[in-house]
């Protein structure tokens, strides 16, 4: 074989060791801008996704910061049922009961002394009085009793207002909370996943450049392997 010849074959193997090369190369990078793009195009869906929760879950969030300061100034509620006692309670003796009361027990007792012929008389006046006397015990108790009962309805009333507002700001905050808790979460996923997408696409971008280094090595290398082989070739008769 002539050596033109051999040394031309020699030459166009290593021009389509390089032109192999191009190819081969344009192929990758097709594949890695592909690759690269479609790790962007996920970030950008990650995103639209933490932004669509973030506006879900906003007025919630909103909802349990404004109760936080309602929760704090929830009135605590009576300390102490006011009761009556020897020193405030008062006997009213115009009540309608107790004046009723002791109009029908002075009509009652002047027509049993009117009709014994001792009406007016030193007896029946004290037993008047002594009538008066046990009506008085016996309002008094009632009355006392009354102004008892209305001190500890108001006491409980107050109480359980106190404890219903108290709750209802809780949940309103607990809802709050929970809403936080699912934003910061859904950040910290979404942080996490743009960040592998990021160190993805560094990995590709890297590769990309280490395969483009390599051909054109290859590019480099080709025509100087061919004239070697040319010259070993005819060194060893071949051609």
């Amino acid at each position: 074989m002539a050596i033109g010849t051999a040394a031309a074959i020699a030459i166009g193997i290593g021009g389509s060791t390089i032109l192999g090369g191009i190819m081969g190369n344009d192929a990758q990078r097709s594949a890695s801008n592909k690759a690269a793009d479609a790790q962007a195009a996920g970030i950008d869906t990650q995103m639209q996704m933490f932004n669509r929760s973030m506006e879900q879950f906003k007025p919630f969030y909103e909802v349990g910061v404004q109760n936080i300061n309602n929760l704090q100034h929830v009135p605590a509620g009576a300390e102490a049922p006011i009761l009556p006692s020897a020193t405030n309670f008062e006997f009213d003796p115009e009540s309608k009961s107790y004046k009723l009361a002791t109009e029908d027990f002075t009509k009652k007792m002047n027509q049993q002394f009117a009709a014994r012929g001792m009406y007016n008389s030193r007896p029946a006046l004290n037993a008047l009085s002594e009538g008066y006397r046990r009506l008085g015990a016996a309002e008094e108790e009632k009355q006392y009793n009354r102004q008892y009962a209305a001190g500890m309805d108001k006491f409980n009333i107050e109480n359980q207002l106190a404890q219903q507002t108290t709750a209802k700001y809780q949940d309103l905050v607990k809802l709050g909370a929970g809403a936080a808790s699912s934003m910061g979460q859904n950040a910290l996923n979404t942080g996490q996943g743009i960040s592998s997408a990021q160190t993805n696409m560094s990995n590709i971008a890297l590769q990309q450049g280490q395969n483009q280094a390599g051909m054109w090595q290859d590019i480099g290398s080709a025509p100087f392997n061919a004239l070697v082989g040319n010259y070993y070739g005819k060194k060893a008769g071949l051609w």
